[in-house]
C-alpha cells in the first residue's frame, strides 16, 4: 500500500474507509513500539472496527508514512 496525500481519494464510502483502515492497522501492528502512547491507543481503537472518518483514515495514512 502506498501513502496517500490529502489531495487523493479519502474513501468516499464507509466500507472502503474501513477496508483501508484495517489494512493500515495490520501493517502498523509490527511498529507499535515505535509509536507514542496516544498513537498506539489510536491504532488499537481502530483495530476494534466500526466506522472510520476521513480524518481517522488520514491519521492512519500519516502514521504508516513514517515507516515507508
Amino acid at each position: 500500500m502506498t501513502y496517500h496525500s490529502l489531495s487523493q481519494d479519502s474513501g468516499s464510502d464507509d466500507s472502503r474507509r474501513r477496508e483501508e483502515a484495517s489494512q493500515l492497522v495490520s501493517m502498523l501492528e509490527d511498529h507499535l513500539e515505535e509509536l507514542t502512547s496516544s498513537q498506539r491507543e489510536f491504532v488499537e481503537r481502530m483495530s476494534e472496527g466500526g466506522p472510520v472518518t476521513v480524518k481517522q483514515l488520514f491519521w492512519l495514512r500519516d502514521l504508516w508514512g513514517k515507516f515507508q
